[in-house]
C-alpha cells in the first residue's frame, strides 16, 4: 500500500507535465461561453414572474426588464390579453385593478409614474379566481398572454403563464410598480 502511494506521488507531477506539453506551467481552463440574451428593439423584455395561489384565488407577476440603454417611464396598467394553446384570445374580461375578482388593495391603488432604468425591473400582477360557476361551460385556460407595457409599445407574448380561470373569466391587472 505504501509503495503504491509513493508511486502515485511520483507519477502525478509527471502526468501534469505531459498535459501541459512539458513546460511545467498549467494551461488556464478554456473560457466558458454563454449565449448573450438579445434585447428587442423596444429595449424591453417581458417575463413570467412569481405567482401565488390560495383557495382558488391566484396571482401571477409579469416582470418588465429594461434591457435597453435608455430609461423607460411607465404610468398605468399593462394591457393584457390571455391566449389559448393555439394563440387565439380566450373569452375573458380583463379589467384594471382587482376587476371584481376579489378585494385586493395593491391592485386597486392608483398608478404612479415610475422610471425603469437600464437593467432595472418593474412588476405588474394579474389576479383571477379558479372557480367553476357553470358546469355547462368549459373551463378556460390560458397558457400564454400578450402584454403591452404602455400605449405605443409593441405587444410581447409570454408563454408558460398557466392562467386557469375556471368559468369565471374575470381577470384583474395591477398597475406597474418597482420591486
Amino acid at each position: 500500500m505504501r509503495g503504491a502511494l509513493a508511486a502515485l506521488v511520483v507519477l502525478l507531477p509527471l502526468a501534469a507535465a505531459c498535459e501541459d506539453g512539458g513546460t511545467g506551467s498549467a494551461r488556464p481552463p478554456a473560457p466558458v461561453t454563454r449565449p448573450q440574451p438579445t434585447c428587442p428593439p423596444s429595449g424591453v423584455e417581458i417575463r413570467k414572474g412569481t405567482g401565488d395561489a390560495a383557495m382558488g384565488l391566484r396571482t401571477l407577476n409579469i416582470d418588465l426588464v429594461n434591457c435597453g440603454n435608455a430609461p423607460i417611464t411607465l404610468n398605468g396598467h399593462p394591457r393584457v390579453t390571455l391566449l389559448d394553446a393555439v394563440g387565439k384570445p380566450v373569452p375573458a374580461t380583463v379589467r384594471k385593478g382587482s376587476g371584481g375578482v376579489s378585494t385586493v388593495e395593491a391592485f386597486d391603488k392608483p398608478p404612479t409614474a415610475l422610471t425603469v432604468r437600464p437593467g432595472g425591473t418593474a412588476t405588474a400582477s394579474i389576479l383571477w379566481r379558479n372557480l367553476v360557476t357553470d358546469s355547462t361551460r368549459p373551463a378556460v385556460t390560458a397558457p400564454s398572454v400578450t402584454v403591452v407595457p404602455k400605449p405605443g409599445m409593441p405587444a410581447v407574448r409570454v408563454d408558460g403563464m398557466a392562467v386557469d380561470l375556471g368559468t369565471t373569466t374575470k381577470v384583474g391587472v395591477s398597475p406597474w410598480r418597482l420591486p
